[in-house]
């Protein structure tokens, strides 16, 4: 098999944050045994490139060029051959870059992968559908990224629509490019428009929870029953319902919806929340609870009665009435029965929290969620 040699000249080029491969043939001393060899830049990004077996690294003592046999067959190599091993490295992104999921929820995760062969570095850039440079995320924070990597970015101030992300990656003046579209969808798309108008919205960051129910059973799991409304959640529709155990996942919230026609005039009740038996599989916390005409308001309401700071305690309301210390609720209009853990209510922007002591490493939160009609 014929064999080649890899040097590493560390070259200065316009691109002087970059160290440049070359290929030469020469002998060179001294020369010490590596297994791989190892490039760090000024900014201390680090390059490897396998090696032989039982390879040598010799120093040339007359230019300091580095001398190495590669391992023949891997990727770097065959990237940076070039063109008749004229010594000009090849960086090829091709379709190593992808998105896990290409439309998610706003709030969600994009899940980026890439293996640029024959690159130092690589960045990323977006544009929204319209081309412009879009500079919100963690993916355009001009980070310098591996050559190989993975990466998930938030979407949390992302607006929804359709957008395009790139990767960028060098080395010395080469270059490759690379693109995916992708897609924010909106997580509430049945919002009034006066709840965005009035930014009466989630808090950033946060996703809604459209699958709080939770059994009892041995194990104890999380149920895939979708929980959109009072309906789905309580078996009932409002104001009538069962006792029921539920949790929430980090970083979300639930936002159960129902219509007040369905309640008599005058007619008052209780949602009351209290710790649940099954504290051994999920932790507890302090929750806002509002009742609210936009899902995911958490802020202060109209009426001061309807949002609570609870841990184990309830939240009356009351249809057309003027009771006091009860949320008062207008007839035949829909609402958003809002929960969401949290640490500090008062915290802006408000943060998920649940366990008690603060801190500890968890996942999702419990609370049994009982109504009562007068």
């Amino acid at each position: 098999m014929k064999t080649s040699i890899l040097t590493a000249s560390l070259a200065r080029s316009v691109q002087s944050k970059y160290l440049a491969l070359s290929m030469l043939l020469f002998v060179a001393i001294p020369s010490v045994m590596a297994q791989n060899l190892k490039l760090t830049d000024s900014e201390l990004n680090t390059r490897t490139i396998s090696l032989s077996a039982g390879s040598t690294v010799t120093i040339s003592p007359l230019n300091g060029d580095i001398l190495a046999q590669p391992e023949l067959g891997t990727e770097d190599w065959e990237a940076c051959q070039g063109n008749g091993n004229s010594g000009t490295c090849q960086v090829a992104i091709g379709t190593s870059f992808r998105v896990e999921t290409p439309t998610v929820s706003q709030g969600s995760n994009l899940n980026f992968s890439w293996d640029a062969r024959g690159a130092w570095s690589c960045s990323g850039t977006l544009e929204n559908s319209s081309g412009a440079a879009v500079t919100a995320t963690t993916w355009d924070d001009n980070s310098t990224k591996l050559p190989r990597g993975s990466q998930g970015v938030g979407t949390g101030s992302l607006d929804p629509g359709d957008y395009t992300a790139f990767l960028n990656c060098v080395n010395g003046p080469t270059s490759d490019q690379s693109s995916v579209p992708f897609s924010i969808s909106d997580p509430s798309p049945d919002v009034p428009q006066f709840c965005l108008d009035e930014g009466r919205v989630p808090p950033p960051g946060m996703t809604r929870d459209t699958a709080i129910l939770w059994s009892l059973g041995a194990p104890s799991v999380e149920l895939s029953t979708e929980t959109r409304t009072w309906q789905q959640t309580f078996n009932g529709e409002f104001p009538q319902g069962n006792d029921r155990n539920t949790e929430v996942r980090r970083d979300q919230y639930a936002a159960l919806l129902f219509n007040t026609g369905t309640a008599s005039i005058n007619q008052t009740g209780r949602v009351v929340f209290n710790n649940p038996q099954f504290t051994q599989t999920l932790d507890v916390g302090q929750k806002i609870v509002t009742i609210s005409q936009c899902p995911g308001d958490f802020g202060p309401q109209v009426d001061p009665d309807c949002r609570r700071v609870i841990i184990n305690e309830g939240l009356r309301w009351e249809v057309n009435t003027n009771g006091a210390f009860t949320c008062k609720l207008d007839p035949n209009t829909d609402y958003y029965l809002n929960v969401m853990f949290v640490a500090d209510p008062t915290a802006s922007p408000l943060e998920w929290e649940c366990v008690i002591p603060p801190n500890a490493p968890d996942s999702r939160c419990g609370t049994t969620i009982d109504v009562f009609v007068d």
